[in-house]
This record gives C-alpha cells, structure tokens and sequence, in this order.
C-alpha cells in the first residue's frame, strides 16, 4: 500500500491506480514473478523454466546468482548459463560468491561512503570517473543498474538533477518482496531530493519507502538480536532528518560514528565486498575530522579574542553568539583550506547579530541613520522593519515582501565569504541577476522559513544544481544552500539561537574529537 502523505491511512487512488498498472493477467505482479524467479533453487519443481529464463541477463546469469543460474542450468541446459558458471569458477574455484558481478554497486557504495564520512575532497579524480562512467551506463540503459533496486537508488541520488527516475526500479524487481531494507532506505534517500514540480514519482516513492521502513524499523527493535544494529540507526536517522537540514559537519561525525565496517547484506543468503564498509576509509575519516576540529577550534579561540579586542563583549545590548556564529561558517566549509572563508563568515554573522539587537533593542533613529551609511541595502530594510514595529503598522504583503529578504541581514554574512572559497569572481558574475536570484531564494527560505520553506527550498537546490546557462561557480551557489542548511538547523524546531539541540551541534563540531573504540 501507498501511505497517505498526511496519515498511516493508504492512499488509496495511488494504490488503485498502480496495481491496474502493474498487475499481470493472472493477478500476480512482475515484481512478485522475478522474486519467484529468483529463489527457484528453493522451488524447482514447481518452476516454469521456461517464465524463469526471462530473466536471464547479458552474463548468461539469473540475477547475478550463482544459485539461481546454477538451478536454471540443471533444469534447461542452457548454454549461457553454463558459460557463466565456468567463469565463475574460473575466477573463484570452490569459493563462489553470493552475487556477481557486484563491481557497480561496490563502486557506488564506495562513492556514497566517502562522502558521507566526509573525505570525498581527497578522492575527486578517482569519485568524477565513477560518476561520468554510472552516468554513460544510465544512459546506455545498462541492466547491472536497472536491474539492481539499491544500485539503481544509489546512482540516481549520485546523479541527480542529471537523470530522471524510474519506479520500476523497485516495485518490478524482487527486491521489494526480499524486504531488503537496505534497498528500501537508498531509494527513499533518494526519493528525498526533489527540485522539480513534476517528480511526483519520487513523492510516491517517498511515501511508501517510508511506510515500509517505518514498519521494519518497529520489527528491528522488537527482535534487538538481529544483525541490524547499522541499518537500523541508519534507517532511523534518516526518517527523523530532512534532506535539506542535514549539516556536513554534524552528518559526518554521526556517520563516522555509526561506520559499519562489516559490509554484510543479508537477502536469501549473506554477501559482501572489500569495497563496502572498509576499515581504511575509516581511519582516514576520523584522522581527517579531527584534524579539522583541531583546526576549528584554533580559530574558534581567534575569534572569541576578536570580539574582547574590538570590545564588543562590552556591548550591554547584544548577545554573545559566537559559537553560533562560527557553527554557521564551520558546519559545512570545514576543510582546513577554508579558514579565510570560516573566519570572514564567523565575523560577519557576529556583526549582524549585534546589529540586528542594536536595532532591536538600543538603538535610537540618529544611531542608526548613521549605520545605514556603512551597511546601506541590509541596514535599509532594517529600518524599514523598526519603523514598521514602532508605528505599530501593518505592511501590506508586497511592502513586506520586498523588504522581508534584506532584513533578514544574510548579505553581510554570505557576500563577502563569496571571494574566499576559491573561485575567482569577475565583475561579470558579481553583477549577474543569477548571483542575486540565489541570494534572493536564500535570504527568502530564511524570513519565510516557517510558511513557505518547502517551495522555496527546492527552488533554491534547482538553481543550485542547474549548470546548463549558469556563470556562478558552483562553490558559489553551494554557499548560498549551505547557509540555507544552516538556518534550518537554527529554526527547525526552536527559535534561532536557543534550545539545547543547539548547544549540542556546537560541542559535536568544535569541542568533541572522535576517539574509535
């Protein structure tokens, strides 16, 4: 069933509507079929040998499984099969695997590790060719993909905006009646990224992937002796955390410290790569988080010294916000080569929030006419905002609205971080309506946070992502979705700058090393 996007009830047009679409003459689905297929060593004698063979791909194989192809050929001699099984043993000998080929998935997997344990920035080369060659093999329509439902999910989240995708990727495979969790948790990480109105094949999938890891989540914490001790953490952390509140520095940690290294998956039988879950990547992780914690933390100091020197702890108005503050800038440009582009950002976030309390709180007309002399288009709308509360008038929603993205004071914060993350910016991209559209989106996600944030978010990851026309670099316009994180980490459940989840993100990026058991 298809879960109801606002309750547990099903959703009932969609369930109709895809099992007219999906069920066979006989009342079976083509998913129910391959997983029928798939386990006939189990079932021979009741096989139809000849329904089975369908499935047989380009490798002579039957799903990648010895087994099954080994059962095929017992059955119907096939010659395909029995050149598969001579490869294989070839290969192995005595010692044939679960699956092969399994090289796709491995790759991917070892894609998607890399960067959620936030090394991939050591592995460009070496990621960019597994990504230009999973991209061509999409387009090929290569069955080693398609025919894999975790193998298709991953590369399409590695992917995306670049390929659309297809639902038959699970619901036709036999995967969706193995239960494979796994499977099941890839496709609804990827489900989570979507940037077009039209992708409602991702909302469906989102809706019933979710549904069915929520249940198997209750089965894994009835049954506690069960190998899924990972997979369950994973599956709950990723049911509980938007896709766009998902900070780098606070993932990586949360990955590095949940890293199974044990790459087992469990289907009908056991399997597992050297490639997935390596203790290598491991140590690597943890050595390169606490280095740049290290890092963080030198800097941090620096900027606690910059507010005592420059006196503005004094300052009896403002708050003192300089974890926050430097929280902002280090969640997501952590590398150690960004220390410019942390310090500019931490400084200027705490600059504007002295501003914003001065205005707030202490600061007469003549103060701060003279302000707006030195901060013109974020101060402006300030004004107008003080004006507005202190008239104790309402603006219409026009007048509001464009005044709504200035005054949320993200101009001095972001812009001039823009000329420290690397690329160099000519007076052509600085001037060009793109650079401001993004900030736009962005500055508007923030005022806006609590009303619109769905549309506005997805539009800003569209303009994000988009590459066909765009003059912005592309560590530009992250900038501008890394603070957009960041605010919704500040607003997504409290008010800004309080509660104790906030205090918690500080300690896990700044204060807290890793230390492996």
């Amino acid at each position: 069933m298809v879960p109801s996007p606002n309750s547990q009830d099903p959703f009932f047009p969609e369930c109709v509507n895809w099992l007219l679409c999906n069920q066979l003459h006989d009342g079976n689905s083509e998913g129910w079929r391959a997983f029928l297929a798939y386990i006939s060593e189990g079932n021979a004698e009741l096989q139809d040998w000849q329904t089975v063979m369908k499935y047989q791909r380009k490798n002579g194989s039957l799903f990648n499984s010895p087994s099954t192809t080994a059962a095929a050929f017992t059955h119907t001699k096939n010659a395909d099969c029995l050149q598969y099984l001579r490869r294989l043993l070839d290969k192995f000998g005595n010692a044939v695997p679960t699956i092969y080929p399994l090289d796709k998935y491995a790759r991917l997997s070892m894609v998607s590790s890399l960067e959620s344990l936030g090394i991939d920035r050591h592995f460009r080369d070496e990621i960019r060719s597994v990504i230009d060659e999973t991209y061509r093999l999409w387009l090929q329509g290569d069955e080693e993909i398609f025919s894999d439902a975790a193998t298709c999910a991953m590369a399409f989240r590695l992917l995306h905006p670049l390929v659309k995708f297809s639902e038959d990727c699970f619901f036709n495979s036999y995967g969706g009646y193995l239960k494979d969790v796994s499977a099941a948790l890839e496709l609804f990480k990827a489900s989570k990224i979507i940037i077009h109105p039209d992708e409602s094949i991702l909302e469906k999938q989102n809706y019933w992937t979710s549904h069915f890891l929520k249940e198997e989540l209750s089965n894994m914490l009835i049954q506690p002796h069960r190998p899924n001790k990972h997979i369950a953490l994973e599956v709950d952390h990723a049911l509980k955390s938007p896709y766009h509140a998902n900070l780098g520095r606070l993932s990586t940690k949360r990955a590095i410290k949940h890293y199974n290294t044990d790459g087992t998956r469990i289907l009908k039988s056991s399997y597992s790569s050297l490639n997935i879950g390596h203790e290598d990547f491991l140590e690597l992780a943890v050595e390169d988080y606490n280095i740049c914690q290290s890092i963080h933390r030198k800097e941090f100091n620096h900027l606690e010294r910059w507010v005592v020197e420059h006196r503005l702890d004094k300052l009896k108005f403002a708050r003192q916000k300089q974890a926050y503050c430097y929280l902002s800038a280090a969640a997501d440009l952590f590398p150690p080569e960004l220390s410019d582009a942390r310090m500019s950002w931490a400084k200027n976030a705490f600059l504007t929030t002295v501003v914003d309390d001065f205005f707030d709180i202490d600061g007469s007309e003549e103060e701060l006419i003279n302000l707006i002399q030195m901060w013109l288009d974020c101060l402006n709308s300030m004004l107008k905002e003080a004006e507005w509360s202190r008239n104790k008038s309402v603006p219409t929603m026009d007048e509001y609205m464009a005044n709504a993205g200035t005054s949320f004071a993200l101009g001095p914060i972001v812009l001039p971080a823009l000329y420290f993350v690397g690329p160099k910016l000519s007076e052509e991209v600085v001037g060009n309506s793109e650079l401001q559209y993004l900030f736009t989106l962005m500055s508007t996600c923030g005022r806006l946070l609590n009303d619109v944030q769905s549309f506005k978010t997805r539009e800003l990851l569209r303009v994000v992502l988009l590459e066909k026309g765009s003059v912005v670099p592309r560590a530009c316009k992250d900038l501008f979705w890394n603070l957009n994180k960041v605010m919704h980490l500040f607003y997504w459940k409290d008010d800004g700058y309080v509660g104790n989840e906030m205090m918690k993100a500080v300690n896990e990026v700044i204060g807290e090393l890793i230390v492996l058991q």
